[in-house]
């Protein structure tokens, strides 16, 4: 599972890039500005787990698309 998530955040052949790094990025900056170290990881508390669901999910359909599944 872990490597599947460690994938998926990275780009994938059939899928590509993962939308949400950018967006997630975007957050630890803003939470950083906002209120310091604090907000960035309150940003990745509240956020990560969505992204990393997500990567997991990313991971999986690339595979499925691989091995010719829809």
């Amino acid at each position: 599972m872990i490597r599947q998530m460690w994938r998926g955040c990275g780009y994938l052949p059939h899928v590509g890039e993962h939308p949400g790094t950018l967006i997630l990025g975007g957050l630890v900056v803003i939470g950083t500005i906002a209120v310091g170290w604090i907000g960035a990881v309150g940003m990745l508390a509240m956020f990560g787990p969505l992204y990393l669901f997500g990567a997991y999910e990313r991971a999986n359909f690339s595979d499925s698309l691989e091995r010719g599944e829809k």
